[in-house]
């Protein structure tokens, strides 16, 4: 890759990464809002960056061995692949999952929600379609 492909793709914002939408926020919060600046997280150089200023949860968070292998392994991912296409979810998408995710069948999400089971099935196609293909199983 050229100087000038790798100057170009360190200022894709950080959501270009591929990290949820968690964990962008936190690295945000960082001031780490560049592919450009999580290098600088991990090569030590911290001067410029907001993490100096973020709460100590957050600078123990990203100083933490296992996520700066996962920021190392993703950035390896970008330098061979590019950005990652990244794709907002709608208000009720992610409250679908958040309930789907703590187990609650349709009909129990379309009543906690006020919309009927056919919405709730219809939001869930939507997010398959939207997560397809964005997920690898974890692996050491």
């Amino acid at each position: 890759m050229s100087a000038r492909t790798t100057l170009r793709r360190d200022s894709v914002p950080i959501e270009g990464i591929g990290f949820g939408i968690q964990s962008n926020a936190v690295l945000r919060r960082a001031g780490l809002t560049s592919v450009e600046k999580v290098r600088d997280l991990l090569a030590g150089n911290e001067a410029g960056l907001r993490i100096l200023d973020a709460n100590e949860g957050h600078r123990a968070f990203l100083r933490s061995p296992f996520v700066q292998q996962d920021l190392k392994a993703q950035l390896a991912v970008f330098d061979k692949n590019g950005p990652v296409p990244f794709i907002t979810l709608t208000h009720l998408e992610t409250q679908v999952l958040y309930l789907v995710v703590e187990g609650h069948s349709n009909k129990t999400i379309s009543v906690q929600l006020g919309v009927s089971e056919n919405m709730v099935a219809v939001r869930l196609k939507s997010l398959i379609r939207k997560m397809k293909g964005r997920f690898a199983l974890y692996e050491d």
